[in-house]
């Protein structure tokens, strides 16, 4: 894994990105949730249905973004460093 953690709470990327997302879901007064980091050991992947959208944070593969559209379809945005 490329990023992890405290990369993500230190690096300016990452930083601006969170707070960019936060600042416009209050301005649409929407809720943000993280169900579960690609790292942890218990995924509930089945979460993801229940979310009006998912936001892909990082780098994903072409499976991982299949298996999550076929649980939410249409609604994965993805961001990348590169």
């Amino acid at each position: 894994m490329r990023y992890n953690k405290s990369r993500e709470i230190t690096d300016p990327y990452f930083l601006n990105l969170h707070k960019g997302i936060n600042e416009e879901a209050k301005k649409w007064h929407l809720r943000i949730e993280q169900p579960f980091r690609i790292e942890d050991d218990n995924k509930n992947w089945a979460d993801l249905a229940k979310f009006g959208a998912v936001l892909i944070e990082g780098e994903m593969t072409p499976v991982a973004i299949k298996q999550i559209k076929r649980l939410n379809p249409e609604r994965v945005s993805k961001s990348s460093l590169y």
